[in-house]
């Protein structure tokens, strides 16, 4: 992301400013189709979203939000296989939650890998490969989820 040292800065700093309201997830997921789905056809990939029939909200800053998904749709096109395919995934959780999740056909991450996900600077051994990158992006999208008072987590499938 553009922004992403400016941001961590502020959230360090506390700083970062937040406005919490009722969120059409599904406006803000269409948001992100079209920004990102440019970049994902470049590649050859598929792009799965969820349809849903009815709308869905959840409590959030629109703009954070959208910036959190964008990082995580970003990293699954940058990190996956030509051809590969992104799938985006929401899921109710009890307690009036949902859950997005976002996977892809990439190579995936060792265990230890997953551990070190959201370490500062830490690409992962990815360094010279393809794909830009400071390193910071997954640590400035934990910290603002984690400020939304939500959690992020990764799980490693085996294919």
């Amino acid at each position: 992301m553009i922004n992403e040292i400016p941001d961590l800065s502020r959230i360090e700093s506390g700083t970062v400013t937040m406005s919490q309201e009722p969120v059409s997830l599904s406006d803000v997921l269409r948001d992100c189709l079209s920004m990102i789905g440019p970049q994902a056809q470049q590649r050859g990939l598929t792009m799965t979203f969820p349809g849903f029939e009815q709308p869905h909200h959840v409590l959030a800053d629109r703009t954070r939000l959208k910036q959190v998904l964008l990082n995580l749709l970003s990293n699954a096109i940058k990190y996956n296989q030509a051809g590969g395919s992104v799938v985006v995934q929401c899921v109710a959780t009890g307690n009036d939650r949902l859950r997005p999740s976002v996977s892809n056909t990439g190579a995936g991450l060792t265990p230890e890998q997953v551990n070190q996900l959201f370490q500062p600077f830490n690409r992962l051994g990815r360094e010279g490969g393809r794909g830009q990158g400071t390193g910071i992006g997954l640590v400035v999208t934990k910290k603002m989820v984690e400020l939304m008072g939500a959690a992020i987590g990764a799980e490693r499938h085996r294919k």
